[in-house]
């Protein structure tokens, strides 16, 4: 019974363990797993599979297929390596792919969506979606080299795929990481194209003495190669058929590069009997198997026979046959034969070939005459050391060629080099070399004892211009090759630069003992003109102003450039460049060319350009580290606010005075991007009222005039195309400013719209609906083609296509009817299309406000002139005087007015009055009144206008002038009333020679022209004049003059010379003239004139060198003096006069200017113990100038010590306009030159030991001075104003590293000891370079340029010690290019201060993308829910197993575009990858269109997101669920394209930097499951009731 209940037991369990599974299988469909096996590669991921092949094409079908090893050339380019990933049924994939290969490299790969980057042999991958199969297209090539593994030519390459699938189970995420391996086979081969070339020539046949005997020695030298070979050779046969009876036969290599073998020759590589030498070289793999080749290398091999003297050959021994079998590692057997023919005797025992380190030479050094050294190598071969042949020939004179004729030169030979190692193998021991001079003297011998230089090599340098030279050397011991390489100096001072233009090359000879020529010659190149160009900025942004830095480099880094003789630089702008500022510019390595130019703006060809002109002539090249002459020109640009995106250009044009060819015709083009910010550019323009807008800008408000006749105007309304892509069926909609339920102005149309462009096919329609909409079809807006223009409010035009930059305008015009009361009106439209993609774009114009009102609160008050006098009510105002009226309006409103208008009136008896220079012609003004246009005042402020008009001199005395001042808002001030009076004496000042608006320049004298007129029929006495003037101006005479006597009806004419001074604060100068006759007062009109201050500063140092150790110094010391005297103005500065303060206790013993000594003026001082050192100067804009004064101190006379104060000063017409600083020094006349003090004789044994040390130190060498070393020191400071000027900042930058280069040799200078001189910048920002050599140097920053970039250089008008000195250039430092800040060319002869550099940090712009999950909806065929989450980045739902086929899925995703940065931006165009298994619906999405399997969204395109700010775009798709598609889907959202908006500094700066573009990506997963507790249940439920019946079953029948 209990095996029976057991059987029942066990039967039972195993039925349940079935239903269970099968329910199971039943109720988890949905979990089920697939795998594909399409010639994959499983990796340890069911769902991640991946395939590797080359492609071949079929033999028989022709057809590309599949191969996993392949056959490829090694010399091939590029092959096509295929990367196949397949992501299954759910998840993705983050991976990469890497290559492990013995013969391949990986150099690219085809442009992918699921490629991110390819770093060597790894290719990093984007994201790959499930349902996914991706096909990457890699590029290969071989790997070549000098040395490889045999078992390499031959190999597989292993392909490894890693990375981390993630996928779902159950509702949660899990990642795994992914681990897959396969292999390709590479055949290398031999180039198809390999070709054995052979060359074989008689080089020796001629009857020599060997031990005493004569023999004939024939000679064949062989050379053999694989040309275009990348592939080792395996063997090389040499077989030659040679001339019977030989005696012997020797052969020796040169070389077996090609092969890469020692030639082993015996007696049995010789057949006697056939007369056949066979010689075989063979290429054999090392220990490690390691096969080695040099590329396109040659083996040169030398056959010596030996014959009886008597030997006679016949015609057929006479040529001498070679046979070549090369044989490479892939068994390709290459066979060639090549004769050579016995005929002449040639004595070839030793024979030469010269080559060149130099194939060709350019003349630049040439031209300039500077030493250019090149090298040519004389290869002398010993073939054989049977004969007593040593090596014999001659150096030649170097000559020039032009074409075949040879012209004489003094090319000398500078000194000869000859390897050790050749020397004592060729030689011997005990061999020797002599160089013997042009008599035949000995002037060098080398032995084997001669000293060697740290390679190895002997140098023997020659004496100075040598031009010829003979060399012999001992009998040779062995054979082989001893290379002589000459070193040879081109110093040209003979020929004229038309003479060397002719030259083609340099002939390079010897002559041998057998008086044969050798020659080698050196192609000549001629230079070329040539420059650079680099622009700061890549776009200009339309309808702004822009500050552009155009560095032009004038190149002369090396002899292959022409040197500069007065070139002039054109530099033109785009054609839709509305507006282009007077240019600043700066020079920089000037190498000869004045530091300063002529600069000017003019037009050609519809362009804007920008014109310099050099002056001066390079005579030298710069050296290693400068690439040339720098020219910095920064420039403010308008671009004309309707120009459409598009891409321009800035042109450079140069010349050179110099030049012998010009690179690519002297013309250089850099791309320049125009941004246009609006899609469609619109224009609302009003001209009779002063309006002209584009774009939605604010409300252009309007005032009117509230009285007077009716406004006529024309409304002009315009849109151009900025978009791509053609619009069609675009549409205007607007509304005029008649009168409706807003308007309350009484305007009224005066005509139909007209459209003005040409425009075919184009609408229009009209409405007195003022709220109608764009809609034709809807009868509510009443749209008609109805021309009757009453009650019209809207109009409608219909525009069929636009392309883009294409324009429509259209205009209508409108009558305004005046009215007291506060009336207002309002005119706008909006342009209205729909693009290719679906999206509705808008673009509004600006709302052009009408105003029709009063404003109540605005004060306006007038007053009255005459000179500085203000005229009181009714005052009189004498016949010819000028008045000036002053206006002044201010706002007690609660806001802004704008576009007010002003009328002035003259009043009658009185016309327009402007002060004219005595030279021009004055045409006398008819207008009855001055308007001023187009002002605004904000609230709270005052406005101050003045006109002024002149009294007419025969006016009737007793006539009132009355005025008051009217504005379009109908608001008037007080009136100004003055009575007309008899003048006796009239009196005009003009200016004299000044154009309109020239301010005057501080530092000189200003011409005034006074006319002083008798206006009686009577003579007049005694007319006092009295010159009135500011604190600006000055005069040499007194103030007044009397005007002993006037004729009646007379003018006297005075004319005025006044000095302008120099005021910081002050810009502008006054001057009129008052006369005194009688009881009365004449005034002249008064002349107000705005005043340029010279920015010119000087600045003092002095050098003090001191023969004891005393702080004072004493008689015979030197002092130098260093002024430096520099010119910031705009303009030229002519007859500055310097005066330097110089102590009588000094004798003045030289005086240099710029370096060159000058003479000097001397003047005397009111101090007694001073004079004047006086120079005068005229320094043009930025230049400046360096006068060194060296002294001696002179203590005559002065009997204890003293304090010597020196300053300098700058003198303009004799006023005083600029004072250095102070610099001082002690002279101390008490102090004993012999060491011992003066004052104590009891000086201490220490002193007189140290005194006699002092003594014995001068006594070991007293010629011997030590050099003297300098320091240059300055800032790195951050110019967080954008001004370059240091004094405005506070903040420093550490840690910058402080260079300094020689400009010589282009290396980092060392100081004595060989230490680097270089510093880093500490917390202050401050660095120190110290032990400087007297030189020229550049200092280079080297700088953070991911976060920085230099401010400003030399900004005018900022004091040098405070400006910045660096600009970002690349200069050649140490042999690389490398980009840094660096200085101008720096000549050290004493200490430099302030060497600083600013920097400005770029502004950020990060525009981030996020994507999360919102809602899911799950939809059956019954029920919808909804799931919310809260900005999930992973969202979870269930679905019923049972519903999975009938059930549809919305995801609701948001994206998040969040501006990081600091600059206002726009994002263009955003992608949505769409997943595989989702489905889009565009009526649910209407800003989306799908392209190309992805999704877009530009609706973002033109709305600005500010810093800080976020923007959101919903995106629903859908799933249609089946039993096999859940799990884990994720969704990829990016910004393709972005736009930055720029404020008006931003766009000056430049200095805008794109961050973290890695951020503009992001994804949101969501897991699908399928719903499992409830079937467990189930599943528990009959389980368990299973065992309940068992049981009960078991224990009834135990119990029976």
């Amino acid at each position: 019974m209990q095996k029976n209940s057991k059987e029942i037991f066990t039967k039972l369990i195993a039925m349940l363990l079935i239903i269970t599974l099968n329910i199971a299988n039943f109720l988890f469909v949905g979990e089920g797993l697939m795998s594909y096996a399409v010639d994959m590669v499983a990796t340890n991921s069911n769902n991640v599979e991946f395939q590797v092949y080359f492609k071949n094409q079929d033999e028989t079908t022709k057809q590309e297929i599949q191969v996993a090893e392949k056959d490829i050339n090694i010399n091939s380019e590029s092959e096509n390596l295929y990367v196949t990933i397949s992501v299954l049924r759910e998840g993705y994939f983050n991976g990469k792919i890497t290559l492990d290969s013995n013969n391949l490299s990986v150099i690219g790969c085809t442009k992918n969506a699921y490629l991110n980057s390819v770093d060597g042999n790894t290719i990093n991958l984007n994201q790959i979606g499930s349902g996914n199969t991706v096909t990457l297209e890699l590029q290969v090539k071989p790997k070549t080299a000098t040395s490889i593994k045999s078992a390499d030519l031959s190999a597989e390459s292993i392909v490894n795929l890693t990375g981390v699938y993630t996928s779902s189970k159950g509702t949660k995420l899990v990642t795994t990481d992914i681990k897959g391996k396969t292999t390709v086979k590479t055949n290398l081969k031999s180039p198809e194209n390999i070709q054995n070339i052979l060359e074989t020539n008689i080089i020796t046949n001629k009857v020599f003495e060997i031990d005493g005997v004569n023999k004939r020695i024939i000679q064949i030298l062989v050379k053999n190669n694989a040309k275009d070979n990348l592939y080792p050779i395996k063997t090389t046969n040499i077989e030659m058929k040679l001339p019977s009876d030989a005696e012997k036969i020797v052969a020796y290599a040169r070389s077996t590069e090609s092969t890469d073998s020692r030639i082993n020759f015996g007696e049995s590589n010789y057949n006697q009997e056939e007369s056949t030498l066979k010689i075989n070289l063979e290429n054999k793999e090392d220990s490690e198997g390691n096969i080695s080749f040099a590329k396109n290398a040659t083996d040169s091999l030398v056959v010596t026979a030996i014959y009886n003297e008597s030997k006679v050959f016949t015609e057929e021994e006479k040529v001498i046959t070679t046979k070549s079998t090369i044989t490479t590692y892939d068994e390709k057997a290459l066979i060639t034969e090549k004769q050579a023919t016995i005929s002449e005797e040639v004595k070839g025992i030793i024979n030469y070939e010269i080559s060149k380190q130099e194939d060709a030479i350019y003349k630049g050094k040439i031209y300039t005459g500077e030493e250019r050294e090149y090298k040519v190598n004389v290869r002398s071969y010993v073939n054989s050391t049977l004969t007593a042949e040593s090596i014999k020939f001659k150096l030649d004179t170097t000559k020039y060629l032009v074409g075949e004729i040879e012209k004489e030169s003094t090319i000398a030979y500078k000194d000869i080099t000859i390897k050790k190692d050749d020397f004592t193998k060729v030689l011997g021991e005990n061999g020797n070399i002599n160089i013997l001079n042009q008599e035949g003297t000995v002037v060098s011998s080398i032995t084997n004892e001669t000293e060697v230089d740290q390679k190895g090599n002997i140098v023997i340098s020659l004496p100075e211009n040598t031009l010829k030279a003979d060399i012999e050397t001992s009998v040779p011991t062995a054979t082989g090759k001893i290379d002589f390489i000459l070193t040879k100096s081109i110093v040209e001072n003979t020929y004229q630069e038309d003479e060397i233009k002719t030259f083609t090359a340099i002939e390079n000879a010897i002559t041998t003992e057998d008086e044969i020529k050798v020659k080698g010659n050196t192609e000549l190149k001629e230079t070329i003109t040539q420059a650079k160009l680099d622009i700061d900025t890549k776009e200009l942004k339309a309808g702004t102003t822009t500050t552009v830095e155009i560095t032009t480099t004038l190149l002369s880094d090396d002899e292959t450039k022409d040197l500069y003789k007065n070139p002039v630089i054109k530099i033109a702008f785009p054609a839709n460049t509305t507006q282009l500022t007077e240019p600043k510019y700066k020079i920089l390595y000037t190498n000869g060319l004045e530091e300063t130019a002529e600069g000017k703006v003019t037009e050609e060809d519809g362009r804007k350009v920008v014109i310099i002109t050099l002056k001066g002539e390079q005579k030298t090249y710069p050296g290693k580290t400068i690439q040339g002459t720098v020219v910095v020109v920064s420039a403010e640009l308008t671009v004309d606010k309707l120009q459409t995106s598009s891409n321009e250009n800035i042109t450079l044009t140069y010349t050179n005075e110099n030049a012998k060819n010009y690179y690519q015709d002297g013309k250089i083009t850099k791309d320049l991007k125009i941004v246009q910010d609006q899609n469609i550019i619109i224009t609302n323009n009003i001209k009779e009222l002063g309006v002209e807008t584009v774009g939605k800008e604010e409300d252009k408000e309007v005032n009117i005039k509230a009285t007077g006749e009716t406004q006529t105007a024309t409304i002009q309304i315009g849109a151009i195309s900025n978009e791509e892509e053609t619009i069609t069926n675009a549409k205007i909609l607007g509304k005029f400013p008649t009168k409706s339920s807003t308007n309350t102005m009484d305007i009224t149309l005066t005509s139909n719209i007209k459209v003005t462009t040409g425009q075919e096919g184009v609408k229009i329609y009209y409405s007195s609906n003022e709220n109608a909409t764009e809609d034709l079809e809807n009868s509510e807006n009443a749209w008609t083609e109805d021309s009757n223009l009453a009650d019209k409010r809207c109009y409608l035009i219909v525009v069929p296509s636009l392309n883009k930059g294409e324009k429509i305008s259209a205009e209508y015009g409108v009558d305004i009817k005046k009215s007291t009361d506060e009336k207002r009106a309002e005119e706008r439209f909006n342009f209205r299309y729909i693009k290719a993609s679906g999206n509705v774009v808008t673009s509004d114009s600006t709302n052009v406000v009408l105003n029709m009102q009063q404003y109540k609160n605005v004060e306006i008050a007038l007053t009255a002139w005459v000179g500085e006098h203000e005229l009181r009510e009714n005052e009189e105002v004498h016949q010819g005087e000028v008045i000036e009226y002053k206006i002044n309006l201010k706002n007690n409103e609660e806001k802004n007015i704008n576009n007010i208008t002003v009328i002035g009136k003259v009043p009658e008896g009185t016309s327009l009055y402007t002060t004219k220079d005595i030279y021009k012609t004055e045409i006398q003004p008819t207008e009855s009144e001055k308007v001023f246009k187009n002002l605004s005042i904000k609230q709270g402020e005052t406005l101050s206008l003045t006109y002024q008009v002149k009294v007419t001199n025969d006016l009737k005395e007793g006539n009132k002038l009355i005025n008051e001042i009217e504005t379009n808002f109908d608001k008037k001030s007080n009136a100004v009333t003055n009575i007309v009076k008899k003048s006796d004496i009239i009196i005009e000042v003009k200016t004299v020679g000044r154009a309109d608006n020239e301010k005057l320049k501080s530092g000189y004298y200003c011409s005034y022209r006074v006319l002083v007129t008798n206006n009686t029929e009577v003579d007049k006495e005694n007319i006092i004049i009295e010159y009135k003037k500011n604190n600006v101006l000055y005069m040499q005479a007194n103030n007044s003059m009397t005007i002993d006597t006037l004729h009646a009806g007379e003018t006297y004419e005075i004319g005025l010379a006044l000095g302008v001074k120099n005021i910081e604060d002050q810009d502008e100068s006054v001057f009129y003239i008052e006369s005194k006759y009688g009881n009365e007062v004449y005034s002249s009109n008064i002349i107000k004139e705005k005043v340029e201050t010279i920015k010119v500063k000087v600045n003092l140092e002095q050098d003090i060198q001191k023969s004891n150790k005393e702080e004072a110094l004493i008689d015979g010391d030197t002092i130098l003096y260093r002024v430096n005297v520099k010119n910031y103005s705009d303009y030229t500065v002519e007859n500055m006069e310097l005066k330097i303060k110089i102590s009588n206790y000094l004798d003045v013993e030289k005086v240099e200017l710029n370096n060159k000594e000058t003479s000097y003026k001397k003047e005397v001082a009111f101090e007694e113990d001073f004079w004047y050192l006086v120079e005068k100067y005229t320094l043009n804009p930025n230049e400046s100038v360096e006068l060194i004064i060296t002294a001696k101190v002179n203590k005559e006379d002065l009997k204890e010590k003293k304090q010597i104060i020196s300053t300098c000063s700058i003198y303009m017409e004799g006023s005083n306009i600029c004072e250095s600083n102070e610099t001082s020094f002690y002279i101390d006349p008490t102090i004993n030159t012999t060491g011992n003090d003066n004052k104590e004789n009891n000086s201490t044994t220490e002193n007189e030991t140290d005194s006699t040390e002092d003594e014995n130190d001068t006594n070991i060498n007293p010629s011997i001075k030590e050099e003297e070393l300098y320091n240059i020191n300055g800032k790195v400071w951050f110019d967080e104003k954008e001004n370059g000027d240091k004094s405005a900042s506070n903040v420093n930058i550490k840690g910058v590293k402080v260079k300094l280069v020689d400009v010589t040799t282009g290396i980092v200078s060392t100081d004595k000891d060989g230490v680097e001189i270089s510093a880093e910048t500490n917390d202050d920002g401050i660095y120190q370079l110290s032990n400087i050599k007297e030189g020229k140097y550049i200092v280079i920053f080297e700088y953070d340029k991911s976060k920085y970039k230099p401010t400003i250089y030399q900004k005018e008008g900022i004091e040098e010690s405070n400006n910045s000195d660096a600009i970002l250039k690349s200069i050649k430092i140490n042999g690389e290019d490398l980009e840094v800040a660096a200085t101008d060319i720096l000549d050290i002869k004493s200490n430099k201060n302030n060497i600083d550099l600013g920097l400005v940090a770029y502004k950020k712009f990060d525009l981030s993308l996020t994507k999360v999950v919102n809602n899911i909806e799950v939809v059956d065929n019954k029920t919808t829910k909804k799931y919310a989450f809260n900005e999930a980045s992973l969202a979870k739902v269930e679905i019923d197993s049972k519903k999975l086929n009938i059930t549809k899925v919305n995801i609701e995703y948001t994206i998040k575009i969040k501006n990081n940065g600091e600059i206002s931006g726009y994002a263009k165009n955003i992608v949505d990858y769409i997943p595989s298994g989702l489905e889009f619906d565009s009526s649910l999405n209407k800003d989306w269109k799908m392209e190309n399997h992805c999704l877009y969204n530009s609706s973002l395109s033109e709305k600005e997101i500010k810093p800080g700010e976020t923007k959101e775009l919903k995106l629903i798709l859908n799933k249609k669920m089946t039993n096999t598609n859940t799990g884990l889907i994720s969704n990829i959202a990016q910004i393709l394209e972005t736009d930055k908006i720029l404020n008006k500094d931003e766009e000056e700066s430049n200095f805008i930097k794109t961050e973290n573009e890695e951020n503009n990506k992001d994804q949101a997963d969501v897991i699908i499951g399928v719903k499992t507790g409830k079937a467990i249940k189930y599943l528990f439920l009959i389980f368990s009731l299973l065992v309940i019946i068992y049981i009960f079953i078991f224990n009834k029948k135990t119990k029976k």
